[in-house]
């Protein structure tokens, strides 16, 4: 395509080059690659609230298992794809049975730390950290240009479905005043600390050293008569999986969710009713 002026040159977009020769070392993936792979990268770059250093582990096994699944056949035609959707299921759920995972970070931090991982680890060549004309697209850390293979924007589409899911099935309520009961093996663990940890400088109400969440949850209910959990929930910002976390001793007590909970528990933070959705008669 000729372009005769800059004007023109810019409306053309993302994807353009001014000489084909920009595209060639991207023609072949062996070269285009990193010489050292490392799907590990950007781990550590995560949230804190998002990887303690057991979940960390953890995911960097499912990365290093994708990894190691990718380069037994990189040629194959759907590697790529299918070792993305491997590390992404595996990372989810990590983040599920540890309380952790939401609807925002399902969409947003998995997704990018998966095509970042693809990247830097070489299953997906066509990007670059800095920002060059022919990569149009901008996935966490690095620009992309994604061929017509396959529909790249929505490889993940099915797995946040079924995960979407599953956060929906445990915002359920359980009894009909719309407090929750816990749901076994959600967020089970060999190792629940004895006490649970109050953030420094706060204090639920009339709370006792030995209370449990749940003694402290029951007894800030019958201080509020008619408060619900889900309007406890409401009332400190976070997801059910947080919530249930903290329930559970289970939650980071650094965490900005965990500081929600007991602000709200504390008085700090003043009590709201959560909407109720009504049916139309």
């Amino acid at each position: 395509m000729t372009v005769n002026s800059r004007d023109e040159e810019l409306a053309l977009g993302g994807g353009w080059a001014n000489s084909p020769a920009a595209f060639d070392v991207y023609k072949n993936p062996a070269k285009a690659r990193p010489q050292e792979p490392n799907p590990l990268k950007w781990v550590d770059q995560w949230p804190p609230t998002l990887h303690s250093s057991k979940n960390q582990r953890k995911i960097g096994a499912i990365l290093l298992k994708a990894h190691g699944e990718f380069w037994k056949s990189p040629e194959y035609p759907s590697a790529t794809a299918d070792c993305m959707r491997q590390a992404f299921d595996g990372i989810a759920r990590v983040l599920f049975d540890d309380g952790l995972l939401s609807e925002t970070i399902l969409l947003n931090d998995v997704a990018d730390l998966v095509w970042d991982s693809a990247i830097a680890g070489g299953w997906w060549h066509l990007a670059s950290e800095t920002q060059i004309d022919i990569f149009p697209h901008k996935k966490s850390h690095y620009w992309v240009w994604f061929d017509e293979t396959r529909d790249w924007p929505t490889l993940f589409r099915g797995a946040m479905a079924e995960w979407a899911a599953k956060l929906l099935e445990i915002e359920a309520p359980d009894t009909e005043n719309g407090a929750e009961l816990p749901r076994a093996g959600i967020l089970a663990s060999n190792s629940v600390p004895e006490t649970l940890s109050i953030t420094e400088g706060q204090g639920s109400e009339n709370a006792q050293p030995s209370d449990s969440p749940e003694e402290r949850l029951q007894r800030f209910v019958q201080k509020h008569p008619g408060t619900t959990y889900a309007d406890i929930k409401f009332s400190a910002s976070v997801h059910t999986p947080e919530f249930q976390g903290w329930r559970h001793e289970k939650l980071n007590p650094k965490s900005v969710m965990f500081a929600r909970i007991e602000e709200v528990l504390s008085g700090v933070k003043p009590l709201k009713k959560k909407p109720r959705k009504r049916r139309a008669e």
